[in-house]
């Protein structure tokens, strides 16, 4: 498929997706983030994909470490053909499809970058790695069929990396879950800061979602944080990150000024509605 700058999805019926996580906000995420996934998102994802002609499950809900290895070794020397038969085979075989996303395609992004970081592997290996999970992560959403869910007014999402970031799949992933759980997103692939920035002024928008794989932008961080809310068309706009930056320094997000992080997809959907919900009530009282 063709690479695009800007990606948009116009819903008009809600869809389901994942994402991120946070640090306080006034309130303990900790007490309600488990049942926000259990009760909120996961049931989102599973009708998301639900289909009665396919087998009960027999596998596992966890894929482990060695399933993951052997993916990523996958992905690193097959065509993007023989990975979506992989991915399909897991889904084939009962393994519900946010597993799929969350213990499969991401772990294995992050091996990759590991990879890249500790010279294993080189920039063509994890670009191509990179580009085939991307196709496959295309392919997949676009198999899956759409929940009639009840219809809302749906909250607008920002998914992008850090201008300068040179690999995007993570924010793909990010847009994919969010589009799933309901949410009107906008993904940008290589924007420049001075793009970002346009489209935050330009678009009302409850979140914006940074992914950060590169630790030379940490500096840059805070300043972009900043630009990003004194640009934003919407005074209560929630800034999240994300990625194998904020992964590998706790309490990032809140010396960046951002309003949260997450480990997995899933966390980061629950997390954002927990942020937007938060600031409607304060805004309404």
């Amino acid at each position: 498929m063709a690479s695009m700058t800007e990606v948009g999805r116009e819903r008009s019926q809600p869809v389901s997706r994942q994402a991120f996580g946070a640090h306080s906000f006034g309130i303990s995420i900790t007490d309600r983030l488990d049942a926000v996934i259990e009760n909120e998102v996961i049931p989102r994802l599973l009708v998301a994909h639900c289909d009665p002609l396919l087998p009960a499950r027999t596998a596992p809900l966890v894929i482990d470490a060695s399933e993951v290895l052997r993916f990523t070794n996958l992905v690193l020397k097959a065509r993007a053909h023989e990975v979506l038969d992989a991915v399909e085979n897991w889904l084939e075989r009962g393994v519900p499809l946010e597993t799929v996303f969350v213990e499969l395609l991401a772990p294995a992004a992050r091996r990759m970058g590991e990879g890249w970081e500790d010279d294993t592997l080189d920039f063509i290996e994890v670009t191509m790695g990179l580009w085939r999970l991307q196709e496959v992560l295309r392919e997949v959403a676009a198999a899956s069929p759409n929940p009639h869910l009840p219809a809302r007014t749906a909250r607008c999402a920002l998914c992008t990396p850090m201008p300068g970031d040179q690999h995007s799949f993570g924010s793909a992933m990010l847009e994919e879950c969010f589009a799933r759980a309901g949410w009107d997103t906008l993904l940008l692939i290589d924007a420049s800061r001075r793009e970002l920035l346009a489209q935050v002024s330009d678009r009302r928008f409850e979140l914006v979602a940074l992914t950060v794989s590169l630790g030379s932008h940490i500096e840059r961080l805070p300043s972009m944080v900043s630009a990003l809310r004194s640009v934003s068309s919407n005074p209560e706009v929630k800034i999240m990150i994300g990625g194998c930056v904020p992964l590998a320094h706790p309490g990032l997000a809140a010396s960046v000024g951002a309003d949260g992080t997450a480990r997995t997809a899933i966390e980061a959907v629950a997390t954002a509605e927990m942020l937007v919900n938060f600031a409607a009530c304060n805004a309404a009282a």
